[in-house]
């Protein structure tokens, strides 16, 4: 099963996580860690995640569910505005 407050599956703990899993300033980066090392694109950071894109497909690989893409998408446009 998934480990820590990045829900990171055991195989890749090791590959991105830090010393505490626990601390949620390692879990962001662990996550960002993943992502990057999965293709995504920071030249496309703040801009509308297309499906098929690299940062669609860097997302899939964390959690390979259309459904759960899509969210995270939709979370991230509505954070987009905050100042």
């Amino acid at each position: 099963g998934a480990i820590g407050c990045s829900q990171m599956l055991s195989e890749n703990m090791h590959l991105f996580v830090g010393d505490n899993p626990a601390d949620i300033r390692m879990c962001i980066a662990s996550i960002g860690n993943f992502l990057m090392h999965k293709g995504w694109d920071k030249t496309q950071n703040g801009k509308p995640v297309e499906k098929g894109s690299k940062n669609w497909m860097a997302i899939y690989a964390y959690n390979p569910n259309k459904a759960y893409v899509r969210l995270v998408i939709e979370i991230g446009d509505s954070l987009r505005w905050l100042p």
